[in-house]
């Protein structure tokens, strides 16, 4: 992977884009550079965040990463005209998003060579959305989660790799949110690898087909969910 030069598309003080991080260090993905977003996470992100994991993923400091010798860089935006210069002059294969607030478009989908590449915490292209994890426990379905190249449709884009999750009587919900996190980090970089492996590219893949979109869940369902779990009701709860 010495010839690929990868960018991290990630948002200072978001917990999920340094797990994200630190999972492909750890996993000797070498990452050119990190691309911060000017829009920081909010205070409803967080408490959605900590409500989903208790305490097992805290905010950390993002500076840890200047011990690898990897350069991080600030723009207002990840969709930006400067952004966009800044990737074609750095000639990046393949983006990572590990955490944009902003809904990439083909100006800086099209720049890497590989393409940009998302993990979604769900079986695409049956969930597509928000809250997917909660819309396939609520529904009885298989939680899982999708590596795929990103089109401008929203989880559209071709397919790399799927897991499915099962789960213990005893798992609440914040321990079923957890471990889709976990191993939403870890086919992250199984994904990178199978890219880089095989020399697939986003332009020689085929777009997933029909599928599903879904909303944001909302309190009383998802308060339906966790009860759900806790009882031990979940198809999937072995």
């Amino acid at each position: 992977m010495k010839n690929e030069k990868i960018a991290v598309f990630a948002t200072l003080g978001k917990p999920f884009s340094f797990y994200m991080i630190k999972n492909m260090l750890d996993c000797d993905i070498q990452i050119d550079c990190i691309i911060l977003d000017g829009k920081r996470c909010t205070e409803k992100d967080l408490s959605i965040w900590n409500d989903r994991t208790k305490g097992k993923f805290p905010l950390s400091d993002f500076s840890i990463f200047e011990n690898y010798n990897i350069p991080t860089f600030f723009f207002k935006n990840h969709c930006s005209a400067s952004t966009e210069s800044f990737l074609k002059n750095r000639d990046i294969s393949l983006i990572i998003n590990a955490g944009t607030p902003r809904i990439l478009k083909n100006n800086i989908l099209s720049i890497p060579t590989r393409g940009v590449l998302n993990v979604h915490p769900g079986i695409l292209p049956k969930y597509r959305g928000c809250t997917v994890v909660e819309w396939s426990i609520y529904n009885d379905d298989k939680v899982g989660a999708t590596a795929h190249f990103m089109t401008e449709g929203i989880d559209e884009g071709p397919i790399i790799l799927t897991e499915e999750y099962s789960f213990l009587k005893g798992d609440s919900y914040s321990g079923v949110r957890i471990k889709v996190y976990e191993n939403s980090f870890s086919l992250m970089s199984k994904a990178i690898k199978h890219v880089i492996t095989n020399d697939c590219t986003s332009n020689t893949m085929k777009n997933q087909g029909e599928g599903s979109y879904f909303k944001v869940m909302k309190d009383d369902l998802l308060l339906q969910v966790k009860k759900k779990l806790e009882l031990g009701m979940y198809k999937y709860q072995e």
